[in-house]
């Protein structure tokens, strides 16, 4: 690439934190701990899959080259879909690197702070100096 034309990207990594909240299994789990008989309202539309996952990983594909890897942060789920063999791909369970005394969470802001600490080179040891949460 000439530098003069262009910028040179430095290769990053994308950390995604996903759940499927149409799961049955995890819908149970999720009642089991929020005292709730159901999802309410707010829990319906944050956890709902609208489908669009597929249109993000061919998007970063397409339009994000220098993305070295997808670490892909779920409670154990994935979608069918999902080649978990993808050479950009590193799946990550909330076991991998949650303390199993805070497990199961359900909540993003708990999971995030913990992931850059010292479990990340357990976890993403690929992970690079340029990671960028989604």
């Amino acid at each position: 690439m000439d530098a003069k034309n262009h910028t040179i990207m430095e290769k990053i990594d994308f950390v995604m934190i996903w759940v499927d909240g149409n799961d049955p299994e995890w819908q149970k789990e999720y009642n089991r701990y929020s005292g709730k008989n159901g999802l309410d309202e707010n829990s319906t539309v944050r956890y709902r899959d609208w489908d669009l996952l597929k249109y993000w990983f061919r998007g970063v594909e397409k339009f994000a080259p220098w993305v070295n890897r997808v670490h892909f942060v779920t409670c154990g789920q994935k979608p069918e879909w999902l080649n978990p063999n993808a050479p950009k791909l590193n799946l990550v369970s909330h076991s991998d690197y949650m303390p199993a005394e805070h497990l199961p969470t359900f909540s993003r802001s708990f999971l995030m702070p913990v992931l850059p600490s010292q479990h990340t080179s357990l976890v993403c040891p690929t992970l690079s100096q340029n990671e960028q949460g989604l």
